[in-house]
C-alpha cells in the first residue's frame, strides 16, 4: 500500500499537433495567466501554477491530477490546417452536446471533450472560423446508393487554403490529397468510387463515443456496436466513402457527374436544385483564385 502522504500529483502539460502529442517542459520565463478563450495566440502562459512557453501552433491540454483540465488552440493566424487539426483533436463524434449553443461549446471545450456529430461539429468549426477572420463553408454529400435509415450522407466543410477550397471532415479528422494538392468537396465526390485518393490523417484522435452515442427510437438505439465496426480503419473508411461522396452538395444545390447519377439524384430527390458540373465549379470555384477542378 502507498502512503497517502508519499503521494504527490503533478501537473502535466501536452501538446497536440497532427498525429504526435508531445508532454511539455515547463519554462523559467514569467507568462501570464491562461486567457478564458478557446483560441490564443503563441506565447508564455501560467497554467497550474507553472509557465510554459507555448511556441507551436496545436491544441494544448493542461491536467492537474484529480484538481483541474485546461485545453486551448495555440494558432497565429496563418495556417488553417493547424486549426482544423486541433478542432479534429477537440471532438469526437457522438451526440452527448448537440443541444449546445455555439458559445456553451466554446466554454465546455476549455476543460473537455465536445461530443457531436457531423453536422454541428462542421456548424461548430464554421462559426468559429468566421470569428478568426478564415474564409469557411459548409459542404454535404450523399449517395446515390440503396437508401437506409442510417447511413447516407454525411456533413464536412470546405476551408480556403492556399488560394482554393479544399475538403475537411473533423468528424473522421482527416483532409484528402492527391498528386500533393488538398482536394475540394467536388475532386473528392469524382475520385471517391475510384479510391484515387490519399487519406491524410490530421488528428490521432479517438473518432467515436462508443458508449454515449444514442439516437432514434424512444430510448434511443445505441450505435457502439455499429460505429465499433464500421469505421474502424483506412480501408473501411475508403468503403464508406465510396458509398457516402457521391452527391457534392454546397448551399442546397447539388451536381451530378454523368447521366446515370443525374437520374439517380432527380428520382431520390425530386425537387433537387441540380446544376451541371460547369455551372457548379462556376458557382462555387470560380473565384479566380488557382481553383481548376
Amino acid at each position: 500500500m502507498i502512503r497517502k502522504n508519499l503521494r504527490r500529483d503533478q501537473p502535466i502539460a501536452w501538446l497536440l499537433a497532427g498525429m504526435k502529442v508531445c508532454e511539455l517542459d515547463s519554462t523559467t520565463r514569467r507568462g501570464r495567466n491562461l486567457p478564458g478563450r478557446l483560441v490564443i495566440p503563441p506565447g508564455v502562459y501560467r497554467v497550474h501554477g507553472r509557465n510554459y512557453h507555448l511556441r507551436r501552433e496545436g491544441l494544448y491540454r493542461f491536467i492537474y491530477p484529480l484538481k483541474d483540465n485546461q485545453q486551448r488552440i495555440v494558432w497565429d493566424g496563418h495556417n488553417p490546417r493547424a486549426l482544423m487539426s486541433a478542432l479534429a483533436w477537440i471532438v469526437t463524434h457522438g451526440n452527448r452536446d448537440e443541444r449546445l449553443e455555439f458559445r456553451e461549446l466554446c466554454r465546455k471545450a476549455l476543460r473537455h471533450k465536445l461530443i457531436l456529430t457531423c453536422g454541428p461539429v462542421s456548424s461548430f468549426a464554421h462559426q468559429l472560423c468566421g470569428e478568426l477572420g478564415v474564409r469557411s463553408r459548409l459542404a454535404e454529400a450523399s449517395t446515390l446508393g440503396t437508401l437506409n435509415n442510417y447511413n447516407c450522407g454525411h456533413c464536412l466543410m470546405e476551408i480556403h487554403m492556399g488560394g482554393r477550397w479544399v475538403l475537411v471532415d473533423l468528424d473522421q479528422n482527416c483532409m484528402f490529397r492527391r498528386r500533393g494538392k488538398y482536394l475540394s468537396l467536388l475532386e473528392l465526390t469524382e475520385r471517391a468510387a475510384s479510391d484515387d485518393y490519399e487519406l491524410v490523417p490530421i488528428a490521432a484522435a479517438v473518432r467515436v463515443d462508443v458508449n454515449g452515442w444514442q439516437m432514434g427510437a424512444p430510448q434511443g438505439f445505441h450505435w457502439d456496436l455499429y460505429a465499433d465496426t464500421n469505421l474502424y480503419d483506412e480501408h473501411s473508411r475508403r468503403r464508406w466513402y465510396r458509398r457516402i461522396m457521391m452527391l457534392p452538395r454546397i448551399d442546397g444545390v447539388s451536381t451530378a457527374m454523368g447521366q446515370a447519377r443525374h437520374a439517380r439524384a432527380i428520382a431520390i430527390h425530386p425537387k433537387i436544385n441540380l446544376l451541371s458540373r460547369a455551372e457548379f465549379i462556376r458557382r462555387f470555384y470560380g473565384d479566380g483564385r488557382r481553383s481548376r477542378h
